[in-house]
Parts: structure tokens; sequence; C-alpha cells
């Protein structure tokens, strides 16, 4: 269960209210203000582990960034939808992903910091792709505006350890 922590600070003929959200399953344990967007690059809420690449039992998976996208749904005749986020992890080396290594969280450092655990991971064939890769989708998220910059990062599981990767310089879209 998310803790908020409501902080309004007064100033002449104005109120600025600042949010932080603590997210208990999040392994970064710390404060996260959303009060404005963390710089992809340096973003507080990155670990440190957080790589393009890792290496699990001796194969090497990474997140496909040309088929990563964040986006805003704004379909004319239906209510616009907050973000979605899909992505795709990949083995290296194109054999089969394992199914004993799945995505458990997903973080996305924009405007505001979504963290949330994927609705959906997807794995071949039934999932129309490829057997090399799985797709992690996450919904409902916040509704930042088209062209926002965002960051992403994803906690694969395997075994009890976690591994993380990320990827930087994502533009928020909107497909129609």
């Amino acid at each position: 269960m998310r803790r908020a922590l409501w902080v309004a600070i007064v100033a002449t003929l104005s109120v600025v209210v600042v949010v932080g959200v603590i997210y208990p399953t999040s392994p970064f344990g710390q404060l996260v203000t959303t009060s404005s967007p963390p710089a992809a690059t340096d973003s507080p809420v990155m670990p440190a582990t957080a790589t393009a690449a890792v290496t699990i039992n001796g194969r090497e998976f990474r997140i496909a960034a040309a088929t990563t996208r964040v986006w805003r749904s704004f379909m004319p005749g239906s209510p616009p939808t907050g973000a979605i986020a899909s992505v795709r992890v990949v083995a290296a080396d194109g054999g089969p992903f394992p199914q004993d290594i799945t995505v458990d969280r997903l973080r996305v450092d924009g405007p505001t910091v979504w963290d949330v655990a994927p609705s959906e991971v997807r794995r071949a064939p039934e999932a129309g792709t490829l057997p090399s890769q799985i797709e992690v989708v996450a919904r409902a998220g916040p509704n930042w505006d088209p062209g926002a910059q965002v960051g992403l990062m994803i906690r694969l599981r395997y075994g009890g350890a976690a591994y993380y990767l990320h990827v930087t310089g994502l533009t928020v879209g909107s497909p129609s």
C-alpha cells in the first residue's frame, strides 16, 4: 500500500503543494518528490545497479529500446487514458527467453514517478512476440502530456535475485 506524505507550503496569496510518495515495495527505499521532473540520466530513483544489459545464467538480456514505448491514447469518442508503457526484453543471443525469468516491477521517471507492477507479461507464442523476448505492459499511469521526456527501469527476477535494466531518453507519445 502506498503511503503519501502531503506537505503544504503557504506563500503569500498562494499555496504550493509538494507530494512525496514512498513505495514500500520499491528497492529504492527513499522519498520521491514529484514537484519537478527528474533528469533522465541522473534521476535519484534509478538504482546504481541499473544497466543497459544484464547477464543471467551466462546469457545477456536487454531492453529493446526501438520497440519500447510510453504513450497516452486520445482516441475520438473515448476519454483520454493515463500513460501506457510497453517494454520488450530480449535475449541477446536470440535463443528462447527463459520461462523462469520474469519482470515484476516497472518504474518510469517523468514529470512524476510511476512505480507499478506490470499489468501483463506476454510471452511467445501466444503473445505474438518472438521466442527470444517478452513484452511487459503497464496501464493506467499518470496523465503526462505527449512530448514529456521519461526514463524507464524494469526489475527482472530470476531464482530470488533481482536484476535492473534501464533505458533513457524516451518521449511520451500519442498514437492517435
